[in-house]
Order: structure tokens, then sequence, then C-alpha cells
């Protein structure tokens, strides 16, 4: 396996996005392995061992390509402890060893694990259809062993039973599946993202779910910074058509579960929500030139940075007077003690009441009025 993006389109990361969602465990073990999904325990909280899998795997040679798995530990309906390796596989071509590495990495599981029950599965998201590297056996004189484990192939995953899937991580092969089809062909790319943002958006899944998924979409389907903007674009049009859905459907929750969206790819994409790009653009220039950040346009980029400095400049200008307030506020806490101290030391020394009597008038804590009294001079602490 290796860690390289290189050759798979415009940089797309597999291994930091792949890892990040196989943390959506429940569906994607449901996606993958309806049987063991069946049998989880789902009731009893999953552990994720990633510390113990880096250990499982180190090996002192150097140059070791970097590892991308996901293990997982689950409680089964029976008490039984059980192991889910996800393997990610992201050459192109996977050599005729890679079952013998699989073989390798099931061995050193039982020999870690006490021989506690594991489920193996190797996942190639490379373009190429993989068959024929779902086992590995030897035969030497007599002694024989046979060792199989589940695969999957995105490449070889029809586009259209993806897309009328009931389970959300369908969207998640569909995401790597457009990356595939579309590698090096950036219109083609841009009019498949925009369909499957467009589609999770539409999707009925909960809202968690379809925040992670959303997300992963955005980073997954990578394309160079000027086409982005056509994504921005399509986004703020998907947004713009937000009352009339509601109007039409009264769906008052899917629409806010949109707008959700639409700030989840801001926030991805420029660190921002949709409200605060069109606030920085409504403060110098008209709504129509949103068309040219769009474009692309220099000048229009330029514009936007002007603003976001303008932005941190108030920002910066509010907090020196939070800070000078809450200056003011110490200064007037500070004079309100010294009263408070004087009216003690009063009322000690002229009406002679007690501490008790004195926390009682004042609707003062005892302890205070009493560690005031003990740092008085002895002179003033004798009646």
């Amino acid at each position: 396996m290796t860690n390289s993006s290189k050759g798979n389109g415009f940089g797309v990361d597999f291994d930091t996005y792949w890892k990040e969602i196989l943390d959506l465990i429940e569906p994607a073990t449901r996606f993958f392995l309806p049987a063991l999904h069946q049998q989880v325990d789902w009731s009893i909280d999953y552990i994720s061992l990633e510390q113990e899998l880096r250990n499982l795997y180190e090996r002192k040679k150097k140059g070791r390509v970097k590892r991308t798995d996901k293990l997982f530990r689950f409680k089964l309906l029976n008490g039984e402890d059980h192991y889910l390796l996800f393997h990610l596989e992201i050459e192109a071509y996977p050599t005729a060893l890679f079952p013998e590495r699989m073989f390798e990495y099931f061995i050193r599981h039982r020999f870690k694990y006490s021989n506690t029950p594991i489920t193996m599965l190797a996942i190639f998201v490379g373009k190429k259809p993989v068959e024929a590297l779902d086992a590995y056996s030897f035969d030497c004189f007599g002694t024989e062993c046979t060792f199989k484990y589940n695969t999957f192939s995105v490449a070889t995953q029809p586009e259209m039973e993806l897309l009328q899937s009931d389970n959300p991580f369908a969207l998640v092969i569909l995401a790597n599946l457009y990356v595939i089809q579309s590698k090096g062909d950036i219109e083609l790319r841009i009019r498949l993202k925009r369909k499957l943002l467009k589609h999770i958006a539409s999707s009925n899944f909960s809202s968690e779910i379809v925040r992670n998924i959303f997300n992963f979409a955005v980073h997954f389907i990578t394309l160079p910074p000027e086409e982005e903007k056509i994504i921005a674009h399509f986004m703020n049009k998907q947004a713009q058509a937000q009352p009339q859905a509601k109007k039409l459907t009264s769906a008052q929750k899917a629409e806010s579960d949109r707008k959700n969206l639409l700030d989840a790819y801001y926030l991805a994409m420029f660190g921002k929500t949709q409200e605060d790009i069109m606030a920085d653009i409504q403060k110098g220039k008209a709504i129509q030139e949103e068309r040219a950040i769009i474009q692309a346009e220099k000048a229009t980029i330029q514009a936007e940075k002007a603003t976001i400095q303008a932005e941190k400049a108030t920002i910066q200008e509010e907090m020196a007077t939070i800070q000078e307030e809450k200056a003011t506020i110490q200064e007037k806490m500070a004079t309100i003690q010294a009263e408070r101290r004087k009216m003690i030391v009063y009322l000690y020394s002229i009406p002679h009441l007690s501490a008790e009597e004195i926390a009682k008038v004042l609707g003062i804590d005892l302890a205070y009025v009493e560690s005031v009294l003990a740092d008085l001079p002895p002179e003033n602490s004798e009646r």
C-alpha cells in the first residue's frame, strides 16, 4: 500500500479522510459486513484501537510505507469480544504479495489478542477492479494453509445502487467512485461533486451523519482552488432556493439542515459561514459582485482579503475595548471592596458590633467579615 496521493486526479488524500470517515463504524459495518452488523451489540460502545494497531504492526525496518488501517473491538450479542480490522489499499495495482501481507496481519493479531476472533476487510479504493486477491494459501509437502478474508473494490460499484442505498456509507463509496471516474477531468469532477453534495443535502439521514459525510465529500473530491469557487456558487444557489422549498414542503427541519450543510461547506473551504461571507460582500460591494468571486477574478479575491483584514482589525479593537471595560469593572470592584472594609471597621470600632452582627447588617458572608477584622492592627481590634 502506498500513502502517496500522486496520480489520483487532483491530490486526493485517501489516507486521512478514509481513516476519519471509518469512525462511522455502525453504518460502515452495516454496509460492508451486514451479517457481522446483526451480531454486534450496538448498545455497548465499541473501542477504536488506534495506538494498539500501530504497536501491532510496528517494524524496525526503515522506509516502511505508511499503513492505513482501523481496528475496532466490539461486544457481540452473545457477550463475546470481536475485533474488526479495516485495511485500506490505495495502490492502483495491488501486487500478488498482498494476500500474504493480509495473512501476516492476521497472524500478528492472533498472537497479540490470544486468538480472539477477528474479521478482516480489505478495501481497494484505486481505479482498477481487483479480483482473486481475497485469499492466501500454500502447500508444502502436506503442510497446507488457506486463509480467506473479505474484500471490497470501490471501482466495481454501480453508481445507481449507491445513490439509491438507504445506508449513508454508500455516499462515502460514491465520493471515492467519483474521484476515480473523474481523474484528470476537471469539468467532470465539478459536475460529479455538485451532484453528490446536492444528493447529500437532500438525504434523510441524521444531521450528525450527514455533516460527517458532507465534510468528507467536500474535502475528498478535490478541485483546484479556482474551480472550488464554482462549487461555492452552486451552494449559494442551493441556499437561495431554500425559502421556496420550505413553502412547497413546509419542511422547516429540512431547511435548517440544508443551511447547516451550507455553513459546513463554507467553514470547510473558507473558514467562515455563509452569513459572514455575505456580510463581507455587503460592507463594500453590491450583491452582484458575488459573480466576480465565482469567476475567480483577482480583484474580487483581493477585496475579500482586505475585508477579512478589516474584520480582524475590528475584532482586535473590540477586544481592546473589552479589556478596558474589564479593567474599569475591576477598579470599581476594588473601590466597592475598600468601602465595604471601611464600613466593617466602622461598625466594629464605633457601634462596637460583633462580627456576626456586622455580617447580618451588611448582608455579607461572616467569614469575610472575620477576615477583615483579623487584618486590623492590635490597637484597632481591641475595644
